[in-house]
């Protein structure tokens, strides 16, 4: 309904005593008897009288019972990421309750000998930035992240800290040592303490050192520790994991946007391979500008709003059109536009 004068429907088109006429504003319930209402702008008053503008069929302008929830409609279903709407329907249908599935809690471990803690003076040590890339991301995923900390490389510091942090969290990340160097023993350390080896290197450059094991039925996800191959792994490996858990559904926190290459793109690699991209807006459109190819440039990352994949030996044209994955919702508030 809309602020105006409640009418019958019958009397409309024609002069109406304001007894006949009742005041009512938005939201309100209709008073009984009557089936209509003139909004303001159709009504004009001459005396004691309201002049209705033209005739007001039955109905018009009233939201009737059922018309906008019917009875047995679903409102919210299993799977579903609850919205404001839900909320404020939920609340006013009056179910203050809802069972809900908790966020999942996602440790974050950063295994080397090399790295130090943020605040950490040791100069010839790195700092373990990476851990806070990867924490942010996650949250895009609606998952509650958790920082823990430097592992060294030894086989015992990190099944003491493996243990315990998979107590507390739903899944596992560790960042390094996920490779095949010498010194890149994480698999054989996590196997050893009974881990299920899920799969190990992917056909996806620059994620081809991610893998998966399973330990103590709770996932632990391993990245490389370049900044554009983690974050790579966690889009197409973590993150969906995350959202078919959640939701029921693998693709629900990935979001694509159609976009016009500003430059060629040429995969010259023997498998698949992602690029990241920077997205910016002209006259409704969207183009598509590559960086420069590197695991572990983080300038990439800063300039990236979006990746793309591209297939081995292939190249996408200047002017063709491709899906670009962002990096996240909130990127389409840091892509630039006339």
């Amino acid at each position: 309904m809309m602020d105006g004068y409640a009418v019958k429907s019958q009397n409309s088109g024609s002069k109406s005593d304001t007894s006949k006429g009742l005041y009512i504003t938005t939201g309100s319930l209709m008073p009984e008897g009557y089936d209509a209402v003139a909004r303001v702008e159709d009504t004009r008053f001459s005396g004691d009288s309201i002049i209705i503008a033209k005739p007001i069929q039955k109905f018009r302008n009233v939201l009737r019972k059922g018309e906008d929830i019917k009875k047995g409609s679903i409102i919210v279903k299993k799977g579903d990421i609850i919205n404001p709407a839900h909320i404020s329907l939920l609340v006013y249908l009056g179910i203050r309750r809802v069972k809900v599935k908790r966020k999942y809690t996602v440790g974050i471990v950063s295994v080397g000998r090399e790295l130090r803690k943020a605040g950490d003076r040791n100069a010839r040590k790195k700092v373990n930035n990476y851990a806070y890339l990867i924490c942010n991301y996650i949250k895009y995923a609606n998952a509650e992240p958790k920082m823990l900390g430097v592992v060294n490389d030894q086989r015992d510091e990190i099944i003491s800290l493996v243990e315990n942090a998979i107590k507390d969290n739903d899944m596992l990340i560790t960042i390094g040592r996920s490779s095949i160097g010498s010194n890149d023993r994480l698999l054989q350390d996590l196997t050893s303490f009974s881990g299920e080896v899920v799969f190990h290197g992917v056909k996806l450059l620059p994620a081809r050192p991610a893998g998966l094991i399973r330990l103590k039925g709770k996932p632990v996800w391993m990245l490389p520790a370049h900044a554009v191959s983690s974050v790579i792994s966690l889009f197409t490996l973590v993150i969906p994991a995350l959202s078919a858990s959640s939701t029921g559904s693998p693709s629900v926190f990935n979001f694509t946007i159609p976009s016009i290459m500003k430059s060629q793109l040429e995969n010259s690699r023997f498998l698949p391979s992602a690029y990241m991209l920077k997205l910016e807006r002209s006259r409704d459109r969207m183009f598509a500008y590559p960086l420069r190819w590197g695991s572990n440039f983080i300038s990439s990352l800063l300039n990236a709003n979006a990746y793309v994949v591209v297939p081995p030996r292939h190249v996408i044209r200047e002017g063709e059109q491709i899906n670009a994955v962002l990096l996240g919702p909130f990127e389409l508030f840091r892509i630039a536009g006339d």
